[in-house]
């Protein structure tokens, strides 16, 4: 009895570390993509919500590429990462402090999308 509550125990603990693990890494692939292609900075990061979604397509994606290339606040030549039509994407939901030109601080918050393997950001928006 021992041994299956410590292993369940166990499993309870890797299970936890590895979404801590995954949100992290989520969170760090879309704040470098925000140092790499945001005019303005950007303070106080934090993460609302880590999931998957199947309810997202090539088409979608291409509408949110198009969206955001006429978003004053990024570069018009923003590099995402391939997309293969996969039928689950990962996303991130971050709210932070964006500083304009007046150092007025305005909270957004943007969901980014990427797939399992973390390469690179797919697709993005505003909230």
């Amino acid at each position: 009895m021992k041994k299956k509550l410590i292993s369940i125990f166990s499993f309870c603990i890797l299970l936890a570390t590895t979404s801590c693990s995954d949100e992290h890494k989520a969170k760090t692939l879309a704040t470098d993509f925000l140092d790499k292609n945001m005019k303005c900075d950007y303070s106080s990061v934090k993460v609302q919500k880590f999931d998957s979604t199947s309810h997202i397509g090539k088409q979608q994606i291409e509408q949110l590429h198009d969206i955001m290339s006429h978003d004053s606040d990024f570069n018009e030549n923003i590099e995402y990462a391939s997309y293969d039509n996969q039928e689950k994407l990962y996303y991130v939901r971050l709210s932070y402090q964006k500083k304009s030109d007046s150092s007025v601080k305005k909270k957004t918050i943007q969901t980014f999308y990427f797939d399992k393997s973390r390469k690179g950001i797919i697709a993005f928006k505003n909230q």
